[in-house]
């Protein structure tokens, strides 16, 4: 009976799947569901469908049950108010969160999104998924079927009709529908069956879509990786090349190929776009969450895998990474599921009293099997993944941390399990035939642009000015992780006294960050790979410190460096307004765009409850406060994505934009685009064409050709070079914004102006 119900969320999950690839597949026939022969009865179930007659109905059997003195239909009625309350509520969570424009709306500019910047969609134009009148009425059909058993072929047949009305009246696409549905089902499981035990697990991934997922498409894509990527992978659907990566239809050798393969499947669900672009991120970041949140569970319980999963999710690094088109999310999934699997393989083959910190008497332990090596073996598996993901540091992470900590450990016997025949062979067979693949095609070119260039010379200087100071990391990590950093020192000193997963952390954390912050190049994306066990490590931290396990000292150590770090962040965001209206020149911020002053108030008041929470934490450790800090933090993230980034966006990207679609709509086949010196790779997404990029004296010889064509072509520079393209090349200038500007041989018409 056990294996039964354990096998039926599998079978939703995949059942779920199928429907959802099935109707986004439909998406594409929507005016197929148009019409007007079925508009009277459309409109009767979408009324029936309604929230206010749905609840009207539940209160009716409610009220009924009373009167009537049948218990089944008064608790029928009571339940289904409870499922339209909940259901309502996490449907509105994830309408917030992927902002979808209705497919009355479907052809609204990006500009739009940037441009009006908000929280919640009150028109409703841009609220399509999940469809609402489909998820409550899903959720109420499962609530009363259990009621009523034998009427429940009615109810999933009119909640079906109720979803089929909304894409026939044109108010949700079928994937709106099927993920109402679904969602709506889900609820209703949660909320009235044996699953219900797991609701904290439920919420927290719910929180975990919401953020990973909100408003992902809202941005246009930043110059250069996430719109180089992109338009690699366009190029790759265009050509059919899936061996060669090509950037401008040329090879592209930054990165191995599975981050554009995974991001050329999305782009085949859900159309080419920025929402598609950065799915990949943001569904593997929900990934590493749950397999995180899994990990510590199996070690140490729920509420503990809980406590990891919240500090993993809700810090800003997590969060933009999340949002980026870039493939750090994509390796840091694969290395950190890599080291889980050498963990697990490796706790299975100690006694229990070894496999935890010292003090930990956890009911959850790891089951004693004999070999841990399936455990090794897949991860291998994961490390050939990583290395078809970023190169040699998807292999050398994974195996040097795994090194350094046998040596800890003092059982490097080990690494005879792990090298055995069977587990190397496998890592050849994933990684290696993409990599001969490249060799055999393109040689020696690879060779230099993607090892010499892409990994030596990157790691020992600076490429594209991407440098800073030793202590770089040390930034990353107080702004990034926060506000869980002040829990990190604590959980670094255990890692020195102890053994288990506190001495596994330190050294997969200091592997990580001592080896960047010597790199010659760096970015705050490259240390990514140690969040996982970091939040995993403040998250048992935390833990301690709920069960009053934390010594007074280190509570006092935590508290005080999560008040100073707080007050000066709030300090910071209160401070900027008056700063920009006082003291800076206005030559300096002309062109500028600042974000409002609600958030900068919003952003500052959120810090500043974190302190306060800290201050209130000395004196009583509340599971409520842990939560109250987690709170704060997803406002100011939120704050951060709807009234910070559109303002940094527009003054990045919106001019590229604007210059790139319009070559795209007036050029044609046989006009000519190209720049000049400057490196926006995000001229290639959006114009969608093959552009020149032009530099120098040698460039303005080139463009002095492209002058005097008679094919129409278009020049995109920046403002300084107007005089300069217009003296020696009689250019025509069409537009410019102060930074940019965009130049035609002759007269194109201002389609798009």
């Amino acid at each position: 009976m056990q294996s039964h119900i354990e096998k039926k969320p599998i079978v939703f999950i995949l059942l779920s799947l199928a429907l959802i690839l099935f109707s986004l597949q439909m998406d594409t026939f929507l005016d197929m569901f148009h019409g007007t022969t079925f508009g009277s009865l459309a409109q009767f179930f979408s009324i029936v469908g309604d929230g206010i007659t749905l609840a009207g109905i539940c209160i009716f059997l409610f009220v009924l049950g009373i009167i009537s003195k049948k218990e089944y239909v008064r608790i029928s009625g009571m339940y289904g108010l409870m499922a339209l309350l909940v259901s309502s509520f996490f449907l509105h969570l994830f309408k917030i969160a992927f902002e979808r424009s209705r497919p009355n709306f479907s052809n609204t500019d990006i500009l739009f999104f940037l441009e009006n910047p908000s929280i919640f969609d009150f028109t409703g134009r841009f609220n399509s998924f999940p469809s609402g009148h489909t998820t409550v009425s899903f959720a109420i059909a499962y609530t009363l079927s259990k009621s009523f058993p034998r009427l429940s072929p009615i109810f999933y047949i009119t909640a079906t009709m109720v979803g089929l009305s909304r894409i026939y009246i044109s108010s949700h696409y079928p994937s709106d529908v099927a993920g109402g549905a679904i969602i709506g089902i889900l609820v209703s499981m949660f909320l009235f069956s044996g699953v219900k035990k797991q609701w904290k697990a439920g919420f927290f991934f719910s929180i975990a879509v919401f953020l990973s997922f909100f408003k992902l498409g809202g941005l246009l894509l930043f110059d250069t990786d996430e719109a180089a990527y992109s338009a690699a992978t366009r190029e790759m659907l265009e050509t059919g090349n899936y061996i060669t990566p090509t950037f401008n239809y040329e090879p592209f050798y930054d990165k191995p190929i599975l981050f554009y393969w995974l991001q050329a499947v999305v782009f085949k669900l859900f159309g080419v776009g920025e929402f598609s672009a950065r799915s990949v991120s943001a569904l593997f970041g929900v990934g590493l969450l749950a397999i995180t949140f899994f990990f510590v569970k199996r070690l140490y319980g729920q509420r503990a895998g809980i406590l990891a999963g919240m500090c993993l999710l809700v810090n800003l690094e997590f969060f933009v990474y999340t949002h980026a088109a870039v493939l750090d999310m994509l390796l840091t999934f694969f290395i950190t599921a890599a080291l889980y699997s050498f963990y697990l393989g490796l706790q299975q083959n100690r006694p229990v009293l070894e496999r935890l910190p010292q003090g930990d008497n956890p009911s959850h332990l790891v089951s004693q099997t004999p070999h841990g090596n399936y455990w090794y073996f897949l991860s291998w598996v994961f490390a050939a993944m990583a290395a078809l993901t970023k190169g040699v540091i998807g292999i050398l992470f994974p195996a040097m941390i795994i090194f350094l900590y046998l040596i800890a450990v003092k059982e490097l016997r080990e690494m005879r399990k792990l090298l055995t025949p069977k587990c190397v062979l496998i890592f050849l067979a994933i990684a290696s035939p993409w990599y001969i693949a490249q060799i055999s095609i393109n040689g020696w070119e690879f060779f230099d642009a993607f090892v010499i260039k892409h990994h030596f010379k990157r790691y020992t200087g600076v490429i594209t000015g991407q440098s800073g100071p030793l202590y770089y990391y040390v930034a990353v990590m107080l702004i990034g992780f926060f506000p869980w950093v002040a829990f990190l020192p604590n959980a670094l000193y255990k890692g020195f006294k102890e053994k288990g997963i506190y001495l596994f952390g330190v050294v997969w954390f200091l592997a990580i960050f001592i080896f960047f912050s010597l790199a010659g190049t760096k970015e705050p994306s490259y240390i990514l790979p140690l969040f996982p066990i970091t939040a995993i490590t403040t998250g048992l931290i935390i833990n301690d410190l709920m069960e009053k396990k934390m010594t007074k000292i280190w509570l006092y150590i935590s508290a005080g460096f999560l008040i100073i770090v707080s007050l000066i962040m709030a300090v910071m965001y209160f401070a900027v307004p008056a700063i920009i209206s006082s003291f800076l020149q206005k030559e300096l911020t002309v062109g500028v765009i600042f974000p409002p002053p609600l958030f900068f108030w919003g952003a500052g008041v959120s810090c500043l409850i974190v302190a306060m929470l800290g201050i209130a934490m000395i004196r009583k450790q509340h599971i409520f406060i842990v939560g109250g800090m987690a709170a704060a933090t997803i406002v100011l993230l939120i704050f951060i994505r709807v009234y910070a980034a559109p303002f940094v966006n527009i003054y990045m990207q919106k001019t590229i934009y604007k210059y790139s679609t319009y070559a795209g709509k007036n050029l044609g086949t046989e006009g000519t685009l190209a720049t000049y010196e400057i490196n926006q790779p995000s001229i290639a997404f959006y114009s969608r064409k093959k552009f020149l990029k032009l530099e120098g004296e040698g460039g303005l010889k080139e463009l002095a050709l492209l002058g005097s064509s008679d094919k129409g072509a278009l020049v995109i520079t920046k403002k300084k070079y107007i005089d300069k393209l217009q003296e020696r090349n009689s250019w025509m200038l069409i537009a410019t914004d102060g930074k940019y500007a965009i130049l035609a041989n002759k007269l194109i018409p201002q389609n798009g102006f």
